[in-house]
């Protein structure tokens, strides 16, 4: 009989401590899905704090450089932790006799005698290249099947570098307003790539058209280029501002630039319709780059797009002050990182979405997704707070969103899930998003709708009829146990769908808010009305209601979705 196959996972950490809260999520979450109870895992999560932080205080000495590798394993019924750093690791004398300092409860100290009074076996190693330490420890309560679900598995990998990822562009997204420099920001940035994007080398080509300082700047940058010496495929991204993937070095072999790479994406830097250079990420053996690793370069590539072109226009306009700097950043995260959905609508549905920035950019995102299955699923999301962190969280969202909406959960599970993931990326940011979930059958014959604290989401009918959505549980980020209930509704050819955020109705005017009750009055009357002869509508009478409407602090955005009337044959 065949072994059973090992499960586990791998992340690599910056020496970071604010790190580890995720990592033990994600640790607790692996070990409850093994059916590892409560109690255990609460222990593992214990071992798992005291070896990676130790290992980023004493063996990467605090250097935010320096990386910690954890992995984690279950094979049959034995689970296993090692965490890898960089330092030399403790002493013989006390790996062989661990004991508890003078002081039991003091906060330092007590981690080795914690782990080998846990461990069933306790393995380490010290070598040039740095420490590892390994943890093991059986467990009978653990079913041992005989094989996994490989699919499964992969989705659950793919997501797991998604929430690395999504910890990266955190940082980045902090980096582009705090970064004394637009290369201290990209080779941060580099930095941040290679890890998750294991094994490639990475080059940045930067524009011969940007300002003069700016190019000497970027020159220092070891991963950094002029392109004025592209050629080939290189040179192509560069003219047409479209990326080049290649999965083969057959289909390279020509090229001067790459054909020594086995694989590898190039990528245009541009930011708000202009070019600023090329990013090239390359393996030069296989595996070739899968879905998620394109999508972070990416990503990058969009950051890049928008560090540089913030520097060049700073050193154009050669004064500007930071909360202004903060603004066009987040503007730009939003546009690149939340773009409104592209839909071809069939014959039997149109949906409508619309979105108007407010003076200071805030969070909020709306997604249609039409899933493999044939369901439609709506989402849309209101991150309370404004400028570049909401814009991030908005996109984090969406990553995880799009992630979990590939490994087929239900509306609930999707809900349940996508809260953790928030709770777990901003920690104290004290961020949080309300967030409204909607999934039509393939059928079209049922809408289930989740409500996290959202405003009500409305069905309406020909016959006048209308239907609400309320919130069943609070918003994502607040409470990682929170539970939320699904709302069910027939649909019918004619119902119409309402999902907004609540900029379209808590605007001023003479007497007052405008409020809900009113914005449901309106709906009333203009049940009829086609979805983008609504919004434009909408927008006269607060223009006309409401003369600072402009000047509003918050987003304004629509989603409508029609069930068309049944073609005639």
């Amino acid at each position: 009989m065949a072994d059973t196959p090992s499960r586990g996972d791998c992340h690599v950490l910056s020496a970071r401590v604010e790190l580890v809260e995720t990592l033990r999520e994600d640790f607790g979450i692996f070990l409850r899905d093994l059916g590892v109870p409560d109690e255990g895992v609460g222990f593992w999560q214990l071992v798992l704090s005291e070896a990676v932080v130790n290992a980023m205080i004493h063996g990467c000495q605090g250097d935010y450089d320096k990386a910690v590798t954890v992995r984690w394993r279950c094979h049959e019924q034995e689970i296993t932790l090692e965490v890898e750093d960089p330092g030399s690791g403790p002493t013989e004398a006390i790996m062989t006799r661990p004991d508890l300092p003078d002081d039991p409860y003091q906060p330092h100290g007590r981690g080795i005698y914690l782990i080998e009074k846990f461990a069933d076996r306790l393995e380490h190693w010290k070598s040039p290249q740095g420490y590892l330490q390994r943890v093991m420890k059986s467990h009978p309560e653990i079913a041992v099947e005989s094989g996994i679900d490989t699919v499964l598995e992969q989705a659950l990998n793919e997501l797991s570098v998604s929430y690395e990822s999504m910890a990266a562009f955190y940082r980045l997204g902090d980096g582009l307003v705090r970064s004394e420099s637009v290369s201290h920001f990209i080779t941060q940035a580099v930095g941040d790539l290679r890890k998750v994007v294991a094994d490639t080398e990475i080059t940045f080509f930067y524009a011969d058209h940007i300002e003069h300082a700016l190019y000497e700047e970027l020159s220092q940058i070891d991963d950094a280029r002029s392109w004025a010496g592209l050629r080939g495929l290189q040179l192509q991204v560069a003219n047409e501002r479209l990326e080049q993937v290649w999965e083969d070095i057959e289909e390279v072999e020509q090229d001067p630039m790459v054909s020594a790479y086995a694989c590898g994406v190039c990528c245009p830097v541009q930011a708000a319709g202009r070019m600023y250079g090329v990013i090239s990420v390359v393996r030069k053996e296989q595996p070739y780059l899968n879905a998620g690793e394109l999508n972070n370069v990416r990503t990058f590539a969009d950051l890049f797009g928008i560090a540089v072109a913030n520097a060049d226009n700073t050193i154009v306009r050669a004064v500007e002050q930071r909360a202004y700097q903060e603004l066009e950043i987040a503007t730009e995260i939003q546009k690149t990182l939340l773009p409104l959905p592209e839909i071809s609508s069939p014959p039997e549905w149109t949906v409508y979405t619309q979105r108007k920035s407010a003076r200071d950019v805030a969070g909020d995102y709306i997604d249609v997704y039409p899933h493999k299955s044939g369901a439609l699923n709506f989402a849309v999301i209101d991150v309370m707070g404004k400028g570049v962190s909401a814009a991030f969280l908005a996109a984090m969202f969406r990553t995880a969103y799009h992630m979990l909406l590939q490994m087929d959960y239900t509306l609930l599970g999707l809900a349940q899930s996508l809260n953790r993931v928030i709770c777990g990326q901003i920690g104290d940011m004290t961020l949080f998003a309300t967030c409204a979930l909607a999934r039509l059958d393939p059928k079209m014959e049922t809408l289930e709708v989740i409500n996290a604290g959202h405003c009500p989401v409305m069905l309406t009918s020909q016959g006048g009829g209308l239907r609400e959505s309320h919130p069943s549980g609070p918003p994502f980020g607040l409470f990682t146990d929170a539970t939320y209930a699904t709302d069910r509704f027939t649909v019918e050819p004619g119902d119409k769908l309402f999902m907004v955020t609540d900029g379209l109705y808590e605007w001023e005017t003479k007497e007052g808010i405008w409020g809900w009750d009113a914005f449901q009055g309106f709906i009333r009357g203009e049940a009829d009305t086609p979805a983008s002869d609504f919004w434009d509508r909408l927008q006269t009478k607060m223009k006309a209601e409401c003369p600072d409407i402009e000047n509003t602090r918050d987003d304004q955005t629509l989603l409508i979705w029609e069930y068309l009337k049944t073609p005639s044959s």
